[in-house]
């Protein structure tokens, strides 16, 4: 708690905190700018009140020290591009360099790397961008790294398909393989998996959006967008299965820079 100290100027006593500024106005009262704080005349009130006042002070100085700690804490968080519960230390930025040509590129580079703390086999580091699932480091030189994006043929990871508008579950798991050509696919929807019931019966429909729910991917990532439905399911060959088209939420071609996960 602050002590207050006497001050005497002529006549003229009051309360001061060690270390204020002190300016006197004698003809129209005192006035007095206060480094820290405030002085104030001992005959306009006690000194038990000037202590209450400045045990306040006090109290409102902690509950604003405290919110700023509670507000720096959230700022750790990756903000509105990213996801709650990744940590700033744990994604590293990186631009893209290079990509294979043409709309249906499968492949990314990025300058960073080993040196960077950047790894491919096994870890196979996640690569994110904007709340999105953009693929995995496949290869890490000590200076840069090539991504396998979603797309890639060799590519596959369990989803789940959730409706834009309410985000209940229609399809609560299925298997997501790259098509090749920027394109994404589920082959393997049983149609009894798919619930008719919400969303007024509407099963899956265009725009449905496709999230991450693959249990070896690090946890943080749970929920991360990979798509959404580019089509009405169909039957083909198989009466019991849908194949589902599914668009990439990252346009690659148009992508300048993603997010490394590091740690998790």
């Amino acid at each position: 708690m602050l002590t207050l100290q006497k001050y005497t100027y002529g006549p003229i006593s009051m309360l001061v905190v060690p270390g204020s500024w002190i300016v006197t106005k004698v003809e129209s009262g005192l006035t007095f700018v206060g480094q820290r704080l405030w002085a104030v005349r001992t005959d306009n009130r006690s000194v038990e009140e000037l202590s209450n006042r400045v045990k306040q002070l006090e109290d409102t100085l902690a509950v604003s020290q405290q919110t700023e700690k509670e507000l720096r804490e959230r700022l750790k968080v990756l903000d509105p591009r990213t996801h709650p519960g990744i940590l700033i230390g744990d994604r590293l930025a990186a631009n893209i360099t290079g990509r294979n040509p043409g709309v249906g590129t499968n492949l990314i580079n990025i300058d960073k790397g080993g040196n960077d703390g950047v790894r491919g086999l096994p870890e196979l580091m996640p690569v994110i961008a904007n709340s999105c699932i953009v693929g995995r480091v496949s290869v890490a030189y000590p200076m840069t790294a090539s991504v396998l994006l979603l797309t890639d043929t060799h590519s596959a990871v369990r989803a789940k398909i959730v409706k834009r508008a309410d985000r209940s579950v229609v399809v609560e798991t299925c298997l997501v393989e790259g098509a090749g050509n920027g394109q994404l696919i589920c082959k393997s929807v049983e149609k009894s998996a798919i619930k008719a019931q919400v969303s007024g019966g509407g099963g899956v429909d265009v725009g449905d959006l496709v999230e991450l729910v693959d249990s070896e991917w690090p946890v943080q990532l749970r929920n991360f967008m990979i798509g959404v439905v580019a089509e009405r399911p169909r039957s083909g060959d198989n009466p019991y299965r849908y194949s589902i088209w599914i668009k990439p939420s990252v346009n690659v071609t148009e992508l300048q820079s993603v997010d490394v996960l590091v740690r998790w």
